[in-house]
């Protein structure tokens, strides 16, 4: 099981920034996500920042090591417990 930090953050135009060390594992979780995207160039993944989002990334990844950067705890969580957007 890989065992390398897992880094989420607040990225541009309502979206978070998920940096993944790369496993086919973490690829193919993040890869449930709607709107996700692969930037190719900067190596990472970004994701809409929609109500829930935050809560699903963790749920995905639970039991990894993860690091979320603070500004995004400021979402209430009664907004984190929906859903990603279809």
């Amino acid at each position: 099981m890989p065992t390398a930090l897992i880094r989420m953050r607040a990225g541009e135009a309502s979206r978070m920034i998920v940096s993944i060390p790369y496993s086919p594992e973490r690829v193919a979780k993040i890869k449930t996500i709607a709107g996700r995207r692969w930037h190719r160039h900067e190596q990472y993944w970004s994701v809409p920042q929609a109500p829930g989002a935050l809560t699903q990334l963790l749920t995905l990844f639970d039991g990894e090591p993860v690091e979320v950067d603070p500004s995004l705890d400021a979402v209430p969580a009664s907004q984190q417990e929906k859903p990603f957007p279809e």
